[in-house]
């Protein structure tokens, strides 16, 4: 992330400021009095990690990549991070919805023989297997 902020071209805006233009002091000081102001109960600076992972995820985003975006060593710590809500599991399920009427009663592959997907739904389900098999 650090290198992200740093790309950003220099200029007189600030990444983080406050309605009046200054700089705050603090990001976590600003989190906190955010946090109490919206009334959320029970949230912590270090949820937007498990957040930001999850919402990548829930985007399609490779786990490879959050991966590298978390900065971790490996899948096992990303997977703490990146969470799968019940819904999306759902939607993966539901990929198969009349899947063996279409085929005739025999399952069609999801890849060619070279690995990649044939259709869009497949990619997906492809990627669902991904994720449920490292985690």
């Amino acid at each position: 992330m650090k290198a992200t902020l740093k790309a950003l071209p220099r200029g007189d805006e600030k990444v983080f400021s406050s309605r009046k233009g200054s700089p705050y002091r603090s990001v976590r000081t600003a989190f906190t009095t955010a946090v109490r102001k919206t009334g959320l109960v029970d949230f912590h600076f270090h949820d937007l990690r498990h957040a930001f992972a999850s919402s990548l995820r829930m985007k399609g985003v490779d786990l490879f990549l959050v991966m590298e975006l978390l900065g971790h060593k490996s899948l096992d710590m990303t997977m703490r991070y990146a969470h799968i809500t019940s819904e999306r599991k759902q939607v993966a399920v539901k990929l198969l919805d009349g899947h063996f009427l279409d085929t005739g009663g025999c399952a069609a592959p999801l890849a060619d023989e070279g690995g990649q997907a044939q259709d869009s739904e497949n990619k997906e389900l492809l990627s669902l297997r991904a994720v449920s098999s490292v985690g």
